[in-house]
This record gives C-alpha cells, structure tokens and sequence, in this order.
C-alpha cells in the first residue's frame, strides 16, 4: 500500500468516527423523564447539552450523572447504603462504581428556616456522608443566603459563603463573629443577619 493511499483511508476512518462522535456534552437526568423537575434541569443545562435518561441507551457514555430532587426519605436511603427504589438503585450503582453524582435540590433545604436544629443537623450529618460517597451539590444550587450554625463564624466561614454566592449569612443568637470576618464580608458586599 502506498502512502497516499494509506493517508486516504487513515483520513476517512478519522472522518468516520468524528461523525458517528455526538458534539455536545452528554448529561444523564436521573429522573422520570417528561418531569416538572427534569424538564427545569434540561432547561438549566441550556441547548449545548444532550440530555439522557435511565431508560435512554447510552447512559455509560455521559460526562454526567444528575439527581434534579432528593427527598428526604432517598436522602435517608442512601446515606444508609440501600435504595428503595430503581432510580435509586441506578444512582447507588454509580456511587458503588466510584462515579460522581451530582443533586440539583435537596429536600430538607426547602424546610432550613423551619426544622428544629436537630432534625436539620440530622440532614446536614446524611449530607455529609453522602458526599463522602460522591454525591455532590450541582453549583446551580447555589442559594443567595447560607446559614451557619457555629459558636464562632471566621473570615474563611465567609469567604466560603462567599464561593456560594450568597449575599447574606444568617447565623444564630449568640454567635461570635471575628471581626476579619466582618470586614471581609463588608468588602464582599455579604450581609450578616441573627435569627
């Protein structure tokens, strides 16, 4: 074989693969499709990414893995090791295969104003292990107001709020606040209130 015919047929199996090579970012919804929930992510996501869900072929080939809602009782599941359900045992799959799983919501956050500390420390504990597991928070889910729960908030208890985008720090009577954290939420435009 000749080299202008071996640079032909290398050109064409490149051409050839480039084509059959999908151009936008695969992302698997792991959700029931045609969802108020699924749909408000796809919408997030924008045009430049391909959706997919469970019941799609090809879920393997996506870059990533994203829960849109987590209640309270698959919270509780996972955290536990189980899945009560085959949603949940897909994203348990993935978290047993050592891959990243990302949550858009969490249940327990609609209810952070309200729950007495103990229920809410209890949800924040769960969190924590499910992070340990892979289960990350998508940046979309970023809230304009983080609340701390601390005896004592520093300049880098800000800064994080700050990587959150937040405008504003809640925390409890009785906090102690450093007065760098102070001046550094103040140059940071970020809001310190009391509940």
């Amino acid at each position: 074989m000749d080299v202008e015919a071996l640079v032909a047929a290398i050109t064409r199996e490149v051409l050839k693969q480039m084509a059959s090579s999908p151009s936008k970012e695969q992302v698997l919804i792991l959700g029931e499709k045609g969802c108020s929930r699924c749909e408000a992510l796809e919408k997030k996501l924008g045009d430049g990414v391909c959706c997919l869900y469970p019941q799609d072929a090809g879920e393997a080939d996506a870059s990533r893995r994203i829960i849109p809602f987590l209640s309270l009782a698959q919270m509780s599941a996972l955290a536990q090791g189980r899945a009560d359900d085959a949603l949940m045992e897909t994203v348990l799959r993935f978290l047993l295969l050592g891959e990243t799983v990302e949550v858009m919501a969490y249940e327990y956050h609609q209810y952070a104003d309200t729950a007495p500390e103990g229920l809410l420390s209890l949800y924040e504990a769960q969190k924590e292990q499910l992070e340990s597991f892979g289960l990350v928070a998508v940046d979309h889910a970023l809230k304009e107001v983080v609340r701390f729960r601390k005896a004592l908030v520093t300049e880098a208890d800000i800064e994080e709020a700050s990587q959150r985008r937040a405008r504003e720090v809640l925390l409890p009577e009785g906090t102690q606040v450093t007065p760098l954290a102070h001046e550094h939420a103040k140059n940071l435009g970020i809001r310190i209130s009391r509940k």
